[in-house]
């Protein structure tokens, strides 16, 4: 819980308004949306909570306005191959008629803290669309640094990594 958002494993009841927010072409411009098939999305959601939180203990989670109580998005840990090893990398999404108000900063800074304090996380990693110059923006807002970048099925990716370790150059 943050001063004006609370955070919390996502259900397969919230599919219907991740559907809203997703269904925002601004949204997804630069990441995947959601299944075709409401169904099946609740479907790939409960095999989700099952196997991420069950096997990590953490994974994605939603974003619910505290004063009003509305899902405004998501924001998570995932694990991700990367080469020849695994990284932990932040996401998020949030609706779009909630842009430019501190929320995707405010969700991610929870998700960091619990990274460092409850995984005990040395680092994160964000993977970004080169094109999608907002989240470069807030990731280099939160500490992140530039690392590499790739391409990937036709699209370039640049990679942000933040030291969780050294808390004397990662005061928030």
């Amino acid at each position: 819980m943050t001063k004006r958002l609370l955070i919390r494993e996502i259900t397969p009841d919230d599919v219907d308004a991740l559907y809203r927010i997703y269904g925002d072409e601004r949204v997804t411009r630069y990441i995947p949306g959601l299944q075709k098939d409401p169904e099946e999305e609740r479907r790939l959601t409960k095999a989700y909570i099952e196997s991420a939180y069950a096997f990590y203990g953490f994974g994605l989670w939603v974003v619910l306005e505290r004063s009003t109580g509305r899902l405004i998005g998501r924001v998570g840990l995932t694990p991700r191959q990367m080469g020849d090893c695994c990284v932990l990398e932040l996401g998020y999404v949030i609706d779009a008629g909630c842009w430019r108000q501190g929320y995707a900063a405010e969700a991610c800074e929870a998700a960091i803290r619990y990274a460092r304090e409850e995984l005990d996380c040395g680092e994160l990693n964000a993977f970004i669309r080169i094109e999608n110059t907002a989240s470069i923006a807030l990731a280099e807002k939160l500490g992140f640094r530039y690392f590499d970048r790739w391409e990937q099925d036709g699209f370039q990716f640049v990679w942000y990594v933040k030291d969780l370790c050294d808390t004397l150059y990662n005061m928030e």
